[in-house]
C-alpha cells in the first residue's frame, strides 16, 4: 500500500463485507468486524509495530469501526 489512505480505503472494502447477518446452520448471525491498522515503513521496529497493532485492534472493538495508526516518520 502507498499510504495511510489506501490502507483506510481497503480496510473500509474488508468492513463493508460483512453489513447483513451471515447465514449458519443455526439461522442468521449478525457480525460485528472491527479492524486496527498500523501502517509502518522499513524504520519502525518490531516491538512498536506489534503493539501499536494492538492497541489499534482495542481502539476499533471500542467504537465499533475501525481505528488507523500511522508510525511512518514524517517526510520533510
Amino acid at each position: 500500500l502507498g499510504d495511510e489512505q489506501d490502507a483506510a480505503g481497503v480496510t473500509y472494502r474488508i468492513l463493508s463485507t460483512v453489513v447483513e447477518p451471515v447465514p449458519s446452520s443455526h439461522g442468521p448471525v449478525a457480525l460485528s468486524m472491527v479492524a486496527g491498522i498500523a501502517v509502518a515503513d522499513g524504520s519502525t521496529p518490531v516491538h512498536k509495530m506489534l503493539a501499536t497493532s494492538t492497541e489499534a485492534a482495542t481502539r476499533a472493538a471500542d467504537t465499533g469501526g475501525f481505528h488507523l495508526t500511522d508510525l511512518r516518520r514524517p517526510t520533510a
